[in-house]
């Protein structure tokens, strides 16, 4: 758990490597896999309470990786949003957070990928970095 709360920039490559074969061992997303996605409140009532987006881009998260915590609280340091440049900040009006499953033409395009941060985790990054 220590390494999860590491910055990439402060860990050794060994300990990269590390999380990367852990974070490559997790089941891959399909059809049936419920997900959830953290967004501000004006990202909210631009794109999806206005109907402009239906669309989920950026980091999510499996349910069953995250559902575990309740709290307002937990939900923020489970769902990885405690971070000092986040723009989700206790205290400071919440977020909202979408619940989600993803559609076959995005598993089968490969829109779905394994997410990785830094260039200590190799070539292949998040496509939205």
């Amino acid at each position: 758990n220590r390494l999860v709360h590491t910055p990439v920039d402060e860990l050794t490559q060994a300990q990269a490597d590390q999380l990367k074969r852990i974070r490559e061992l997790v089941p891959q997303i399909t059809v049936d896999t419920p997900l959830s996605k953290v967004i501000s409140n004006e990202d909210a009532i631009n794109y999806y309470l206005s109907g402009k987006s239906n669309k989920v881009a950026g980091f999510f998260a499996r349910d069953v990786d995250v559902g575990h915590a309740v709290t307002f609280p937990e939900r923020h340091e489970t769902l990885r949003t405690d971070y000092p440049w986040t723009l989700f900040k206790l205290g400071q009006g919440g977020y909202f957070e979408i619940e989600f499953k993803v559609v076959e033409d995005a598993i089968k395009d490969g829109s779905i990928d394994i997410p990785y941060s830094g260039e200590k985790f190799g070539s292949k990054q998040n496509k939205s970095s």
